[in-house]
């Protein structure tokens, strides 16, 4: 009897389901692969620049732009964007449309697409004056756990020149993601192809990301210490030009004194001091500081095509919507000095103060020993 009410009570027992393994994320698109440790470097300027916004409705704004340097002649930009109603993601708007003229007629321009669910589109115009400068179409799917991107520039079948880009992305466990870039060009008396390999680890607080191909390597490593500390290491090789760049960045935000401290240095010689960024809601103070040893660069050549898209920059979304107020903002470079005031909303006053060319390691040895004396406090603070 015990042995038959034992198995009675065995059979009785509930199975237990499979485990549900959690689906792989979507990678994203190949240019994005090193844009965590991009975004840790602060931005650089020399010269002055007055930009003036004006937000005619929720969906179309318009800016001015006067900039001003020594090492070139002065130049003005007429910007106009529009963002339509079908928004993705904050950072994604469909359809969207944005433009960039200067003062000599050249033209940029680039329109953005959902086509579907997973598909989307992109086209961009580039023009030199009157005459066409680049065309370039993008076609982007955006699988479950994979990313496949087709890049056509400057196509003419006339004269049988075409420059073709494929990327593809695939997910292959939460924190691996693995992919690859091939580039192939075509043109009479000339064609060739260009394959890169790429590979991105994300952990917890850091991320890893490498692309090796034939025109060399491009490498770069992001930290999260915590809420506060941020650091990103950059190095890029390039076979054609032999020349290769270190560079090292820091982002340290204090949110109790609401302030922002950014700076970089590299093995070029070129040194960012901190950004600053202090005030209650209706003031902010930037200062800044750059100091560079002026050499002449040769054309920019990276690892694949992607790095600065195919055919060169696209129109920088650089406006942005701060309300229906005529917004007028300057920025001042290293040789000049600028207190500059904002319409954000109403009273709010913005002033931007970038100090001279200084020896701008001297803002950024007591940052240094700053964080390494008060680290575990600040780990601290974060915990």
């Amino acid at each position: 009897m015990g042995n038959t009410l034992g198995l009675a009570h065995m059979g009785a027992l509930p199975r237990r389901s499979p485990r549900r393994e959690e689906p792989l994320p979507n990678p994203g698109s190949f240019d994005e692969l090193h844009r965590l440790c991009k975004d840790v470097f602060p931005a650089q300027m020399e010269g002055v620049k007055l930009v003036v916004n004006k937000v005619l409705s929720s969906h179309f704004q318009v800016a001015h732009t006067v900039h001003m340097s020594a090492l070139g002649l002065p130049g003005y930009h007429l910007h106009a964007a529009y963002a339509g109603d079908w928004q993705l993601s904050p950072t994604e708007v469909f359809p969207t449309v944005v433009g960039d003229m200067d003062s000599s007629g050249s033209l940029n321009a680039q329109v953005l697409l959902l086509l579907a669910e997973r598909l989307r589109a992109k086209a961009v115009f580039q023009t030199q004056q009157a005459k066409f400068l680049t065309w370039q179409f993008d076609g982007e799917y955006r699988g479950d756990d994979y990313t496949a991107t087709l890049t056509l520039g400057n196509p003419d079948l006339i004269g049988e020149s075409v420059i073709m880009v494929a990327h593809f992305l695939q997910s292959l466990t939460h924190r691996l993601v693995l992919g690859g870039e091939l580039v192939y060009h075509r043109r009479p008396g000339e064609e060739g192809a260009i394959l890169t390999l790429a590979g991105k680890y994300s952990a917890v607080h850091w991320v890893a990301t490498l692309n090796v191909g034939s025109g060399g390597a491009h490498a770069s490593y992001y930290h999260r210490a915590n809420e506060q500390v941020q650091v990103g290491v950059e190095f890029e090789a390039n076979t054609r030009l032999q020349d290769t760049t270190f560079s090292f960045g820091y982002h340290l935000t204090l949110p109790q004194a609401n302030m922002v401290f950014r700076g970089l240095v590299d093995s070029n010689w070129c040194v960012g001091a901190p950004s600053l960024i202090t005030g209650a809601t209706d003031s902010t103070v930037a200062l800044a500081s750059l100091w560079a040893e002026v050499t002449p660069e040769p054309a920019h050549t990276t690892v694949g095509a992607s790095e600065s898209g195919v055919l060169g920059p696209e129109p920088s979304p650089e406006p942005t919507l701060l309300g229906d107020l005529w917004v007028p903002r300057a920025e001042w470079g290293q040789d000049h000095t600028l207190l500059r005031t904002e319409a954000a909303t109403g009273a709010a006053a913005e002033a931007v103060v970038c100090l001279p060319p200084l020896p701008s390691v001297q803002y950024h040895l007591p940052m240094l020993l700053w964080l390494w004396t008060r680290g575990e406090e600040l780990r601290g603070m974060s915990g």
